[in-house]
């Protein structure tokens, strides 16, 4: 019988302004990887760009858009609005 456990990781995704610069909305979910959060966070867009983080951040995401290189991106996650 062989077992098998997966990790679950917690992402936040944050609904951002139309700078990029504040926080309109933020949500949490538990998923398996980067490109299973990237899926879940794609359910929001509405017109705004995302960011996904989990310890580090995981996808810039928008409507026409999908970043994956971290280092492109902000040194943490945001923080304002929370």
């Amino acid at each position: 019988m062989e077992l098998c456990c997966s990790v679950i990781e917690t992402y936040g995704a944050y609904l951002l302004d139309h700078e990029n610069e504040h926080i309109v909305k933020a949500y949490v979910h538990q998923t398996q990887d980067d490109e299973a959060a990237r899926k879940e966070a794609r359910k929001y867009l509405d017109g705004h760009d995302i960011e996904i983080w989990d310890a580090t951040l995981s996808a810039l995401l928008g409507e026409d858009t999908d970043h994956h290189d971290r280092k492109e991106c902000r040194d943490g996650p945001p923080t304002d609005g929370i």
